[in-house]
């Protein structure tokens, strides 16, 4: 009897040792500042954020060990990150997964920033966080977990950088990563790029990101603007504005001749069946000059490289380009 039970001691003993090989024992948590974290093979695992911070940095590297993982795959439904004030997460390059619950039902969190390193969102992820209002997936994205945004029930855009939606390993059977969010939901996506759809992708309203140009704003000229590039005259009246300046309607040459050329005096404005303005104060004073050919009764006002001829008789003003 004694030796049958000494067998099964025995063999009690070789069935545990024999066990061991395939046990999975993890190493102990160490501690630096806000985290507890765990190493294997010079890789982080961010596994707690003991801090109290309510904007939190997900630091890339702890004790000169690049963080890659944040909290552990299959992970109890307990968050890295919990507590009902934090407001916003910053991930820093080089982490390249979320795992599982990591930042659920913090229902304060409304600012989540994602570097263009992280390839992987997991289960439930984000779950709960109903502050959330947008976010954006980075172009690094390859896979993202069954409802890692359910009941995010104030998120209402989604922006995907991946140009190929293709490569996404999307869980969204069963359990749809944005299941039970705001009413206007949408997903907004490269112009550019291939594998989404529209008017929906995956079951959800989907848009290209096209942008929009800014409005051509053409400002109204001031006053000042007016008065310095004009001329205003009144009829009936001897004084005019010239770029803001009051100037007296006046003979240029009272009494005479210059180069064998007259020059009538200047008149002010007249009203009879049309407006009659004195055009020489008028070319003058706009940088123009003003030649009467006596022998031809006409004028030439000359402005820059254009001149125009008015004559008696003639059509009343005969523009000649490059003069």
């Amino acid at each position: 009897m004694k030796s049958r039970k000494l067998i099964c001691y025995i063999l009690l003993v070789f069935l545990i040792v024999g066990l061991l090989p395939i046990l999975s024992i993890p190493a102990l948590a160490d501690t630096s500042g806000d985290w507890q974290y765990r190493v294997e093979n010079g890789e982080v695992t961010l596994l707690k954020y003991i801090g109290s911070s309510n904007n939190i940095v997900i630091p890339s590297q702890i004790e000169g060990n690049k963080v890659v993982y944040i909290g552990e795959y299959m992970q109890n439904p307990n968050s890295v990150i919990s507590g009902s004030n934090v407001t916003s997460i910053t991930i820093s390059n080089g982490v390249g997964f979320i795992a599982d619950y990591a930042f659920s039902y913090l229902t304060s969190l409304c600012n989540v920033i994602i570097p263009d390193t992280v390839w992987s969102i997991g289960h439930f992820a984000f779950r709960g966080d109903t502050s959330l209002t947008e976010i954006t997936i980075p172009a690094s994205i390859v896979t993202i977990g069954r409802w890692a945004f359910e009941g995010c029930s104030n998120l209402h855009t989604v922006y995907f950088k991946q140009t190929d939606a293709n490569v996404i390993q999307y869980f969204g059977d069963v359990y749809p990563p944005f299941a039970n969010t705001a009413s206007d939901f949408k997903i907004v996506y490269p112009a550019t790029s291939a594998g989404f759809t529209t008017p929906t992708w995956n079951g959800y309203p989907a848009y290209p990101d096209i942008p929009v140009p800014s409005p051509v704003v053409i400002e109204a000229p001031t006053a000042d603007d007016v008065f310095n590039n004009s001329i205003i005259m009144k009829i009936n009246s001897i004084t005019a504005l010239v770029n803001g300046q009051q100037k007296i309607l006046r003979n240029i040459l009272a009494d005479g001749t210059q180069d064998g050329c007259y020059y009538p005096t200047n008149q002010n404005p007249q009203a009879y069946n049309t407006t009659l303005v004195p055009l020489r104060f008028i070319s003058e004073n706009l940088g123009g000059t003003v030649r009467w050919n006596n022998s031809d009764y006409d004028i030439d006002v000359k402005l820059g490289n254009t001149t125009v001829n008015i004559g008696v008789g003639k059509t009343p003003a005969a523009f000649y380009l490059g003069v």
